[in-house]
């Protein structure tokens, strides 16, 4: 203890205890923050890895339509891929990031295809269904289809 003009004043290290829950407190509060934050990265980022997989598949479809004149066909998303892929070598069948599924295949004809993710996480879709039904606003599906044929009967 050390006197400064009639006071005690003492020289303790170390904190007290109401210091200490205080930072504990704190520090609680910053990793439930941080992560509630990190799962709804990790939603955004699985939904913009299916969008981005649709349109590469999406983009593929119309390169084999310049190339032959109409789109792969085949029954169900096996036939129909393996159709693409004898033409579009290069292409690849994506799978869902977070089951690990196939997207939803419709309409695989020679004049037309839809292509889905099923339900987002997080809904900003173009498609309130996972059969290419589209809508104005924001659905929980997000879809390709056809463009070269998408004003034919």
């Amino acid at each position: 203890m050390v006197k400064q003009k009639g006071i005690a004043l003492s020289k303790s290290k170390g904190f007290t205890l109401l210091e200490l829950l205080i930072v504990v407190g704190i520090i609680g509060i910053l990793i439930s923050i941080a992560t509630i934050s990190y799962s709804s990265i990790q939603k955004k980022t699985r939904d913009i890895k299916r969008k981005d997989d649709l349109n590469t598949l999406q983009k593929e479809f119309e390169m084999y339509y310049q190339t032959k004149g109409s789109y792969p066909t085949g029954i169900g998303a096996t036939a129909c891929f393996a159709s693409l892929v004898a033409t579009i070598t290069t292409a690849v069948k994506p799978v869902d990031p977070y089951t690990g599924s196939d997207y939803t295949w419709h309409a695989c004809t020679a004049q037309s295809y839809c292509l889905c993710t099923g339900v987002l996480d997080v809904p900003k879709g173009n498609a309130s269904d996972a059969s290419c039904t589209f809508v104005a606003s924001e659905g929980t599906n997000y879809c390709v289809r056809n463009i070269q044929t998408f004003d034919l009967p």
